[in-house]
């Protein structure tokens, strides 16, 4: 029993010295993590909070001599450094996102223009086709004038101790003046004269009236007169235009034929108030006799064939024995009425012209109306896009922020609450329970 006795007070004894033991290291390490938790909080280096110096022990991953940013950072460097990233992708971001707005917009804009600029041609074209119109009106209205005058030169040319030649004078100036008033312009920009002079077709005047290079086409009329005469031996005599001279070709666009006279070979060409004269006319045949004269010294020649015109159908003063009978005035005042009757059928086809350019004038002001609107309608998208794009950016980051901060504020609570709890008995005892 002795033996037995003291076996088991040895063994007591060494259960005793081991407990104390095992309570003194569970002390110890206590005291170094209040130890810690203590310089944690106070400022200099330390393992679980922002604070101070200490030995070396781990607590959490953090070493003795360690200070709080070993397990949570320095905060406000932390959170700056952290805005800062988040501000500059967010920057990076937005200038991305700005420059799809901005090159988007820009696509949009350079169609715009390309269209744009395809429909002022457009439109500069029926500027012109207007500008045509309105010079055709004016001559038509001007020629108006001239066969208004007329009807008074015809008058005084019957009056007793009248100037009849000077009479005759005065009307081929004015038949040549409404020539000339007919041929205003060229070919691309003239409805009231160019006619083709082989089968007298009147001028036709061509345009592009949208930008996929549609055509419009106006025509023309004729508000002079053109004739000619086809002899009986197939060659024809042609005035020119505008002038008093009357020449003769071997056919239509054909070459001149000579005369000659005195020895001399001249153009058989000769002047309209000085060496025609009309021998007969028949209105319904239109059969015409007429006496050409050249050289004054030499007889006249007569001429037959037949009388072909166009136009308003005024003829020269030769065409009404220069005036000086009665029956020649009174062809020529029944001519002039009956111009004035087709210059009123020319004057409507002049306006036909003018509705078709009026019409489409008003279709490439409204497209152009309608690419202004585009236009504009490209900028305040741009403009609300990059808006809204800097609106949403803007509330991104400062959501970024507040979390930013309710982090640090969730951080410096769980500090506290880890310094504090190093202090608390019951805090003491759950770290004691984790070592």
């Amino acid at each position: 029993m002795t033996t037995i006795s003291g076996t088991s007070s040895a063994s007591y004894s060494t259960g005793s010295a081991a407990s104390t033991l095992a309570e003194q290291q569970q002390q110890n390490q206590t005291n170094i993590l209040v130890e810690n938790a203590r310089t944690a909080t106070s400022g200099a280096r330390g393992s679980l909070a922002s604070g101070g110096s200490g030995a070396s022990v781990t607590v959490l991953g953090s070493q003795y001599n360690d200070d709080g940013t070993s397990l949570f950072g320095s905060l406000p460097s932390q959170n700056t450094t952290i805005m800062n990233n988040i501000i500059q992708t967010a920057m990076k971001r937005f200038q991305d996102l700005k420059q799809q707005i901005d090159d988007k917009a820009a696509a949009r804009t350079a169609d715009i223009e390309a269209q744009n600029e395809s429909w002022i041609k457009v439109k500069a074209g029926i500027n012109t086709a207007e500008a045509t119109v309105a010079t055709a009106q004016d001559s038509v209205k001007e020629v108006q004038n001239l066969l208004l005058g007329l009807r008074s030169t015809i008058s005084l040319a019957g009056q007793p101790k009248e100037d009849v030649k000077l009479r005759a004078g005065q009307f081929d100036d004015t038949f040549n003046a409404i020539n000339n008033y007919a041929e205003t312009g060229g070919k691309q920009t003239n409805l009231t004269g160019d006619i083709n002079r082989i089968d007298f077709t009147p001028n036709q005047i061509q345009y592009t009236s949208d930008n996929h290079s549609s055509q419009s086409f106006l025509n023309g009329t004729y508000i002079a007169t053109d004739y000619r005469i086809k002899a009986a031996d197939g060659t024809v005599w042609v005035p020119d235009l505008g002038t008093d001279t009357l020449t003769h070709y071997s056919e239509i666009q054909g070459m001149k034929q000579k005369f000659t006279t005195a020895g001399i070979e001249l153009d058989d060409s000769t002047s309209t108030r000085t060496g025609v004269k009309l021998v007969s006319y028949d209105a319904k045949t239109k059969a015409i006799s007429m006496a050409i004269t050249i050289n004054p010294d030499d007889p006249p020649r007569i001429v037959n064939g037949t009388l072909e015109k166009t136009g308003i159908g005024l003829m020269p003063s030769w065409f009404y024995d220069n005036l000086t009978t009665a029956d020649g005035r009174k062809r020529a005042q029944t001519d002039v009425n009956k111009a004035e009757v087709n210059l009123t059928s020319a004057s409507a086809t002049v306006q036909m012209a003018a509705n078709q350019v009026a019409s489409d004038s008003r279709k490439v002001d409204a497209k152009l109306s309608e690419l202004t609107r585009q236009s504009m309608t490209v900028q305040t998208d741009q403009l609300k896009e990059s808006q809204d794009l800097q609106q949403k950016s803007i509330q991104q980051l400062v959501a970024l922020q507040t979390n930013l901060k309710s982090l640090q504020n969730t951080q410096s609570n769980y500090l506290n609450m880890l310094a504090g709890s190093v202090d608390d008995p019951v805090g003491s005892q759950l770290l004691n329970m984790s070592v």
